[in-house]
């Protein structure tokens, strides 16, 4: 019976977690900052196998005026030139054409990665790293139980979903926020108590065992309020005050 409680308590709050961080990587991959990476990487290999196919006319190899636009549309791109390299003319011999090209495409390449390490891609792709650890982290009850210790995986998965939704809404526009459901990590407690009961009161493997404890947690419960009257009882505390007129001996009053 605790195996069912814990195994299905655990299930409902994986699914949880589980259905929200899929969104929020979903989310994550569509934002503003992954779909302007993603065009200028397309647009500037595009425009690099444009250039490729132009300065390998097997009529005119080398770079002439059509090569040289799109070498402004990479500079466009990037916003910036990618090197100073000799640009092989007209009429070039193919090997040196292709050597220059190699090298020209691997520098504008570098600039790019390092001008988008400065944007809000880099953020947005370790948070979707981190999401897809989380994923393969807590992907069954089973593997929860075994590897986690059961129902107290609850708070580390409760802590994890509300760290990543703070963090994606901190990349998200503020019109397109995720908001993730709350993992309550009290169930485990709660699925111990009832497994408790279930143990102690219906299933009741042990007669002897319940009645022990229900003797001892009387006790227990009880043993604060015997103690209190014993020490703090009416009559305990109190001054013994004398009443009447003081005398001493032989009846004299004592002033």
């Amino acid at each position: 019976m605790r195996d069912d409680v814990t195994e299905n308590t655990v299930t409902e709050q994986i699914e949880i977690f589980r259905n929200d961080l899929v969104e929020t990587r979903e989310r994550l991959a569509e934002s503003d900052a992954m779909r302007r990476a993603a065009t200028q990487r397309t647009n500037l290999a595009l425009e690099f196998d444009n250039l490729y196919n132009q300065i390998n006319d097997p009529l005119r190899p080398g770079c002439g005026t059509e090569c040289r636009n799109h070498m402004d549309e990479i500079e466009r791109i990037l916003n910036h030139s990618p090197t100073n390299l000799a640009i092989p003319p007209l009429g070039s011999e193919p090997r040196v054409v292709d050597d220059w090209y190699y090298r020209y495409r691997a520098a504008a390449e570098e600039i790019l990665t390092k001008s988008l390490l400065e944007t809000d891609e880099a953020a947005v792709k370790k948070l979707i790293r981190e999401v897809e650890s989380a994923l393969l982290e807590y992907d069954t009850a089973t593997r929860v139980i075994n590897s986690k210790g059961g129902l107290g995986a609850l708070t580390s998965m409760s802590d994890l979903s509300l760290d990543i939704e703070r963090e994606a809404n901190a990349l998200l526009p503020e019109d397109d926020t995720v908001t993730h459901r709350d993992i309550d990590p009290t169930l485990g407690r709660l699925g111990e108590i009832v497994y408790a009961f279930q143990n102690g009161f219906a299933d009741m493997p042990n007669p002897m065992a319940t009645a022990v404890s229900i003797v001892l947690a009387s006790v227990i419960d009880f043993l604060p309020f015997l103690l209190s009257f014993a020490l703090f009882g009416k009559g305990r505390l109190e001054r013994k005050v004398k009443t009447g007129t003081p005398r001493g001996p032989g009846g004299r009053v004592i002033t």
